[in-house]
Formats: C-alpha cells, sequence, structure tokens
C-alpha cells in the first residue's frame, strides 16, 4: 500500500458538521437575547446554592413548644404547641440573628454562607469590607489589631485599665468591677504532694512565684507557680511538730514555723537547714503557735497568755519588749509596709476590743470597741482600712481614721469609745477566723472554718460581697488558710482536705 492512499473513510459528509454546528449556535444566541431582554446588563446574579441533602422526615416531626421551657420563646402565639422541625430551626435563626441586631451591629450570631456574606456587603455599599471577608479568621484578627494599634492605643489600655492615683502622678491599682469578680479556678496548687492534714498555712513568697504550704502533718511544702499547674520545689519535714503557723521572713530566705511547743523552728531555704530557737522559753508560755511577722521581716510578735504579747528582733532572735492588755489577745496583725503606721502593730483581745501599738516605744497609741463585738477572732489590715471578725460571723470594717487619727489620738485604753464600722459583712454565720486584704487593699476575703464552702470575696471601695463565687458547685471545704499573692494575681486556699485551692484573678498580672 503506498503513502498517498487514504487510511480511513468517513460515513458522514463535511457539510453535515457544520449544519449541526450552527444549530447549537443559533441555540446559545437565543438564550444570551433572553437573557438581555429580561435583566439589565450591570446586574449578574448567581443561581441561589440549593442544599445538598434535605431529610424528608423534618415534615413529619414535631416539635413540643412547651416541653422545655427555654422553647416558649419561639412561639408566635399563646396557643401554639408543637411545629414541625423546619419551622423549628427556622425560628432559632430567626430569634438568634434578633438577638444579635439588639445587642448591636449586623446579625453575627448564625452561620452565613460566603454568598449570603457578599451579598449583604453589596446591598450596604461597603467595598472596604469585601476584601475581609475573603481573609481567614486569623488574618482577620490580625488585621483588625494592626489598624486598631496603629491607630490608638485604647485597645492595650482596655485590656488593664487603671485608675489615676489620688496626687495624679502614674497609674493606679486596676479599677475592679462591683458585682462579679473575674476569675479562674485552676488546679490545686499542691497537687503534686498535698497536705496529709489540714492545709493551715498558705502564703507567698515576696516574689510571688512560689507558694508555701504546711499543716499538721508536720510537713512545709514550696511550689513554683507557674500559672495553671504548680511544681513542688521543696519540702522539710520537722519531727514531731505540728506546724500551726508558717511565714516567710528575712526577705524570703528563711521561713518561721510555730505550733503548740514552748520553742519554734527557723528553716532556711538556701542551705535547708532547720534551726530551734529557744528564747521563749523564760516565759511561762507552753504554746507560742500564733506569730506574725512585720511587713519589712525586721521584728516577729508572738501572743502569749495573760494579755502578753512578745516583739522580737527577727535578726538577732532576742526579745526586744512585750505589749500588755488588759485581756486576752485573740489575734494581731502589723501594719503594712509603706504606710504612716508601717511602725505599728494592731491587735484585738477576746472581748473585743482593738488597740494600736507603737512597737519603738512599746506603747498604746489608741484603742476602741469593736461594734456589736462579744468576741474578736481575727483582725487584718491594709494602707486605708482594718477589719475585725467576731464569732458572731459579722466582719467589720473600719477606716484606718477610725483608731490612732487626729481627733481620737491621746484617749489610751482608758475610757473606751465605741466606733461606728463603715460596713458590717454579715454574710458568715460563724466564726470569721480569716480574714486577709490583698495589696492594694480594694479587695478583703474572709472565711469561717465551721461550715462548708463558708469564704467570701469583698470589693473594699463599695463594701459589696462578690456573688459569682463561690458557687453552689465550688467544692471548698471547710477553708483553713487564706492568702493574696503580693501582685494580687492569685488566691490560694487552704482547707481541711490538705487541698490548696488555686483562683487566678485576672483584673491583676500573674503575681
Amino acid at each position: 500500500m503506498s503513502g498517498q492512499d487514504t487510511l480511513f473513510y468517513v460515513d458522514r459528509e463535511p457539510d453535515e458538521f457544520d449544519e449541526e454546528e450552527r444549530r447549537v449556535k443559533s441555540r446559545e444566541a437565543v438564550y444570551n437575547q433572553t437573557l438581555t431582554e429580561t435583566k439589565p446588563a450591570d446586574v449578574v446574579k448567581k443561581a441561589v446554592a440549593k442544599p445538598v441533602w434535605v431529610d424528608e422526615d423534618d415534615e413529619s416531626l414535631s416539635v413540643d413548644l412547651l416541653k422545655v421551657p427555654r422553647r416558649k420563646k419561639l412561639r408566635k402565639s399563646l396557643g401554639e404547641k408543637h411545629v414541625s422541625a423546619t419551622e423549628y430551626a427556622k425560628r432559632i435563626r430567626e430569634y438568634y440573628a434578633n438577638e444579635s441586631e439588639t445587642k448591636g451591629g449586623a446579625s453575627k450570631g448564625w452561620a452565613q454562607l460566603p454568598s449570603q456574606k457578599k451579598k449583604q456587603h453589596d446591598e450596604s455599599g461597603d467595598e472596604s469590607s469585601l476584601d475581609e471577608e475573603d481573609m481567614s479568621d486569623t488574618e482577620r484578627g490580625l488585621s483588625e489589631n494592626m489598624n486598631s494599634l496603629l491607630q490608638s492605643t485604647a485597645s492595650l489600655l482596655a485590656k488593664r485599665k487603671r485608675a489615676r492615683r489620688n496626687d495624679g502622678n502614674g497609674d493606679g491599682a486596676p479599677v475592679l468591677p462591683t458585682k462579679v469578680l473575674k476569675l479562674r479556678v485552676l488546679n490545686n496548687a499542691n497537687h503534686e504532694d498535698p497536705c496529709q492534714a489540714e492545709a493551715r498555712c498558705v502564703e507567698f513568697h515576696p516574689s510571688g512565684r512560689v507558694l508555701l504550704t504546711a499543716g499538721l502533718d508536720k510537713t512545709l511544702r514550696l511550689f513554683q507557680v507557674q500559672g495553671r499547674d504548680c511544681t513542688r520545689v521543696q519540702s522539710v519535714h520537722v519531727k514531731n511538730f505540728p506546724i500551726h503557723r508558717a511565714k516567710f521572713s528575712g526577705g524570703g530566705k528563711e521561713v518561721i514555723l510555730t505550733g503548740r511547743r514552748r520553742h519554734f523552728y527557723q528553716v532556711d531555704l538556701e542551705s535547708g537547714s532547720v534551726t530551734p530557737i529557744h528564747t521563749l522559753q523564760q516565759h511561762d508560755e507552753r504554746s507560742w503557735e500564733q506569730m506574725e511577722v512585720s511587713a519589712d521581716g525586721r521584728k516577729l510578735a508572738f501572743v502569749g497568755a495573760q494579755g502578753k504579747v512578745i516583739i522580737m528582733d527577727n535578726k538577732s532572735k532576742r526579745e526586744t519588749g512585750q505589749l500588755r492588755h488588759n485581756g486576752r489577745v485573740a489575734c494581731l496583725a502589723f501594719a503594712p509596709a509603706g504606710s504612716s503606721r508601717e511602725h505599728c502593730v494592731y491587735t484585738a483581745t477576746v472581748e473585743g476590743t482593738v488597740h494600736l501599738w507603737d512597737v519603738r516605744k512599746m506603747s498604746c497609741i489608741d484603742a476602741h470597741k469593736d461594734e456589736g463585738a462579744i468576741h474578736s477572732t481575727s483582725i487584718a489590715v491594709s494602707g486605708t482600712h482594718y477589719a475585725l471578725g467576731s464569732d458572731s460571723g459579722i466582719l467589720n470594717v473600719y477606716g484606718a481614721e477610725a483608731i490612732g487619727g487626729t481627733k481620737n489620738g491621746g484617749r489610751g485604753i482608758y475610757g473606751l469609745r465605741t466606733e461606728q464600722p463603715l460596713k458590717s459583712f454579715e454574710n458568715l454565720t460563724t466564726d470569721v477566723e480569716h480574714v486577709t486584704f490583698n495589696s492594694d487593699g480594694q479587695l478583703i476575703a474572709f472565711a469561717s472554718h465551721v461550715k462548708k464552702n463558708a469564704v467570701r470575696i469583698a470589693h473594699v471601695p463599695s463594701m459589696s460581697v462578690y456573688s459569682n463565687w463561690p458557687t453552689i458547685r465550688s467544692n471548698v471545704r471547710r477553708v483553713c488558710s487564706l492568702a493574696f499573692s503580693p501582685g494580687s494575681g492569685y488566691l490560694a486556699v487552704g482547707n481541711d482536705g490538705g487541698e490548696v485551692q488555686l483562683l487566678r484573678l485576672q483584673a491583676y498580672p500573674a503575681s
């Protein structure tokens, strides 16, 4: 066969192909002409996307609007009881769309297709927002943050709103809400090594990064606070010495331990040595479990019997003086550092009398009766207030000028007067055994050991108690100790189960 011979043959003539092509083009022309005549040339609409799958049972399925209380708001008439599943889904979409518009802005509470979002922007005429819809959520968030940052620093300041100081210089403490305190319950601070008895003692290191726990199991434990989880750093077991009080001293380099013994212990955290101190054995007291450390760490105060308080120099561990009362002392507290009374100590007797002492002269500056108190049980002091708890469950909060002020000074301990408290908190019904202020004095936490979950946090400027903690589901148990961190970012709560619950106060930095 030669190369010029035809290999394939076609049954149809070429003219038949041309005729078929002409018919297709003619139909397309008629279709395009119809679109042009019926719709304007500048409007282009796409076909509405139909659901990929439709459940036919939705029409036959009935939903009872009265069975669940929150469904009642979907009714369009009082006599309406049942609707189909399709109608139920439609009404839910309408409800959340209306709710979103009521709270401000466009409806963002319900999912929308990209075509629907674009259609809304086309109708509103907002061309700048069209490109944002094509972004991912991460890109959109970064873009919004960058734009707001370049325009103003309000977004940064809003994260930690601060109030001005009274003198108008610099920033003060965060402005706290009066009704709801934003907090987050973290894992137990001592979950790696919980106490085998009541967690009698909790205290934060001056740096705010280490938490001390101790109790009747004779063991001192230190945990590093690092957000949600805490890791154990060190533990010290003291034989035959149930720990009733443990306090950091010496700038956080040592810990003082006291119990129902005639001596106490000093623990050096750098070397790990435990040293017994027998300086107080010259007195007749058999127990020195009640002890406090001054804010500067230079002085120790021990509560003795028969109205006696021993003041001791922390460095030499030698007695420097005594404070004598007419009644038995129930509790005491040093004034905070940096205040005008940092050289003073507050004491409260069992009979409900509070005294202000100058430890430099070992003399009483002023005293008054605690209103309504039969027996005082606890005391706490901040720069602007002091609080007294009693066995009736009432916590009285006084202004700092209520004792030792210019109009009250010089009265001494005779001719006692009764001061009117700024606020009497009656939220507890049993002994207020634990009370503490936070670092800036805006918060006060108080608790009772007698009942479960008997703990409250109050806002001092407004004198109101926060209602969002503890809740019904909060398992705080019986509170044995309370402590705010130096920066007020955390609150530690020790209970009778040996647990130390940790709360993160989000209005303050994590320290």
